[in-house]
């Protein structure tokens, strides 16, 4: 099974559709989550930390999909739930993932936002202490590309050089932690929701979901 978990350009898990066809005609059942406090899920707020636990909580209970495929905020928490992988109360060890658009320096990130729409320093700051409150732990071990150093499972990231909600020197791709073995694609343009839907995009999540799908890793 391929379990698709994002949410930007809409507030529910649908946005990532596109990639849902492809995985079904060959014969895998997709699952589709929303993220905590998004669409039908239940809860007022939402962070890395508390959206991995999620991730496992559902692969303990439906078992755990071969290929997580995330956008945007959920790569972040994507990453963090198959950090330490590794560990036996952790069900997803043979999880591939896939990232697009996917935000991996959430510190850098939340500054770079706050300053573009006008915050002050002190509001920016505020931002940060509840982020830390949130995650309970600080922001600068929140690198999501480092918590998959240790991971041996195959990754995919896409990002594209025009995004302009997560640049591209906060993004996966250009994380120098991301691990050696992980594949890159970085696009000339696709912008941040645009790349959901370029046929370029899901001809290349379906063509790593296939290598997966079909591997023993």
């Amino acid at each position: 099974q391929v379990a698709l978990f994002g949410a930007q350009l809409r507030p529910h898990a649908a946005a990532m559709l596109g990639f849902a066809g492809p995985v079904m005609r060959a014969g895998y059942k997709v699952r589709l989550f929303d993220l905590p406090g998004h669409g039908a899920s239940s809860g007022d707020y939402c962070s890395a930390p508390l959206t991995a636990h999620c991730l496992q909580s559902l692969a303990a209970d439906l078992g755990a999909p071969q290929l997580l495929i995330t956008h945007s905020f959920a790569s972040l928490a994507g990453a963090f739930a198959l950090a330490n992988s590794k560990q036996a109360s952790n069900p997803l060890d043979k999880t591939a993932l896939v990232t697009i658009a996917g935000l991996s320096h959430i510190e850098a990130e939340t500054i770079r936002f706050g300053r573009a729409y006008g915050l002050s320093e002190e509001a920016v700051g505020l931002k940060l202490k509840i982020l830390e409150q949130h995650a309970g732990r600080p922001l600068g071990s929140l690198d999501a590309a480092t918590q998959l150093a240790t991971c041996d499972q195959p990754i995919l990231a896409i990002h594209a050089k025009d995004d302009d909600k997560v640049e591209l020197s906060q993004s996966f791709p250009a994380s120098p932690h991301l691990p050696q073995h992980a594949k890159r694609l970085i696009l000339a343009s696709g912008g941040h929701q645009k790349l959901l839907f370029m046929p370029s995009v899901i001809k290349a999540v379906s063509g790593f979901s296939a290598e997966i799908l079909s591997a023993d890793y």
